[in-house]
């Protein structure tokens, strides 16, 4: 891995970079582990975050739908860690000043590792998000129960980040029919 000043992050599966969506500037970015900010350096509280450099999809960073510069940082725990792998979601505020300074901030972590695991679920590697339909910053997220192949559904809304509904896989895919009774 590059773990120096040019790469500050345990470059393996999981990295996501967010930048201002009218101009492109970088904002943040992240493996799971760490939040770097757009100077490259560590924001100060974004270490040691639950999340893991070597799980594949394992972040997802979605808008806080009460604060146009914060954001929810969704992790997955590395497939190492001891079952039941968990999933966590952290805050950044880039209102903070952070690595900055009071003209120019570059944010911080405002909250940090808050377990939304249900309870003896042992979570998939992948996170996923989708914001909703319409003109709202709301989103879903998404992540499946390896062990029962069930499939969780959050919400982030101005309430903050709450479970909506499970159901398991089967339900959404049904199995084929046998091959034999397939036509072409």
């Amino acid at each position: 891995p590059f773990n120096d000043v040019r790469f500050p992050l345990d470059l393996k599966e999981n990295n996501i970079i967010i930048s201002e969506p009218s101009t492109g500037q970088l904002l943040f970015y992240s493996d799971g582990k760490k939040v770097i900010d757009r100077s490259h350096k560590v924001l100060p509280s974004a270490g040691n975050l639950s999340g893991s450099a070597s799980t594949m999809y394992g972040t997802a960073v979605v808008f806080d739908p009460d604060f146009c510069n914060r954001y929810y940082l969704f992790s997955v725990e590395s497939q190492d860690d001891v079952p039941p792998r968990k999933i966590y979601y952290s805050i950044v505020d880039l209102d903070v000043i952070g690595n900055g300074g009071p003209l120019v901030p570059y944010g911080d972590i405002v909250t940090k590792n808050v377990d939304i695991t249900p309870l003896n679920v042992n979570c998939a590697e992948g996170v996923y998000a989708l914001p909703k339909a319409g003109n709202t910053l709301e989103s879903w997220i998404f992540f499946a129960d390896r062990e029962e192949n069930t499939l969780y559904q959050y919400e982030v809304t101005n309430a903050g980040v709450e479970f909506v509904f499970s159901i398991a896989l089967k339900e959404l895919m049904p199995t084929l029919p046998p091959k034999e009774l397939i036509s072409l």
